[in-house]
């Protein structure tokens, strides 16, 4: 229909007013993206609490042979951990456990308000105590997309986490909501009303006035010397890390996710940019996508001494 938003137009708008104002009503964050059973999984739903007493829910996909390892999944903003089904095949293929995590306000996990991936390393880290409660294999390592890959960042130096896997990590607040407007704009199906509350969000002061009110309402501080990914990364130490940037991505730019490759100090570290990707899509390059996650994460379990990598090719 004429004037209808696309979902993936949806998704891309209210993403900037949902981090911006901390709305709470977002149209896809209970969508399911993906059924464990489209790609011949098991999964059982569990929970656990955070630091500061919030609920997280998240689908265990235990391997089906003694695993390798365990790999604790971060979605987008808007989405939920259905959205990460995929990636979570691909880790069962090759031995690891998957965890894959409705961050806060998003998926069936409570939560209000979500951050800028900042609060969001919280969920992360009660993430990995709950793995090593219930004894999931090491190394366990965090694999994060878009604004889950900022929560990874924050949440790297947590006791436990052997590695992180970065795709398409946002480098700042400023960015990203500059660049998702922009591109939302460029949207011929995006609703009229949409399309001027985007606008609106632009005018001189909003963004301040809205970072007001949401420390206000929910106490967190979203200033860039707290949030930012850059700020995340300098804490990075002796810690393997693979940064994933996409070509065409217009929101998490190649040169951003290039400047925090080369701002992170671990000497343990990749950068891999594939072509004809966005932000949302990675077209011909899922292939070599895949192999690049595989061959990090076949590294990580040699390193611990697991068994040899098996491959589903």
């Amino acid at each position: 229909m004429k004037g209808q938003p696309r979902p993936e137009a949806i998704s891309r708008a209210s993403a900037a007013t949902f981090l911006s104002l901390g709305c709470t009503s977002h149209p896809l964050r209970q969508k399911e993206f993906a059924t464990p059973a489209q790609f011949r999984l098991v999964s059982d739903r569990v929970s656990f609490r955070t630091s500061d007493a919030v609920t997280i829910v998240a689908r265990w996909i235990p391997a089906e042979q003694p695993p390798r390892g365990t790999v604790i999944l971060a979605h987008g903003i808007g989405t939920n951990s259905s959205a990460m089904l995929r990636r979570a095949a691909w880790v069962h293929d090759i031995g690891y456990n998957a965890l894959a995590v409705d961050l806060r306000a998003h998926g069936r996990s409570g939560g209000r308000f979500p951050s800028l991936g900042y609060q969001e390393a919280d969920d992360l880290r009660a993430a990995v105590a709950w793995a090593q409660q219930h004894g999931a294999a090491e190394p366990i390592i965090l694999f994060g997309f878009s604004y889950g890959a900022v929560a990874t960042l924050h949440a790297a130096m947590t006791a436990g986490v052997s590695g992180v896997i970065a795709d398409a990590p946002i480098a700042g607040h400023r960015e990203m909501m500059d660049r998702t407007i922009d591109q939302a704009l460029r949207d011929p199906t995006l609703g009229w009303g949409t399309r001027l509350w985007l606008r609106f969000v632009r005018l001189p002061g909003v963004t301040q006035m809205t970072k007001l009110a949401y420390h206000l309402i929910t106490g967190v501080k979203t200033s860039p010397d707290v949030v930012d990914a850059r700020v995340a990364v300098r804490q990075i130490q002796n810690l393997p890390i693979l940064f994933i940037a996409r070509a065409q991505d217009e929101i998490a730019v190649p040169s951003d996710v290039r400047a925090l490759y080369d701002a992170t100090p671990s000497r343990d570290k990749t950068l891999v940019v594939f072509d004809n990707c966005t932000h949302e899509t990675l077209g011909q390059s899922t292939d070599q996508y895949r192999e690049a996650v595989v061959r990090f994460l076949s590294a990580q379990s040699h390193r611990d001494g697991n068994s040899t990598p098996k491959h589903d090719d």
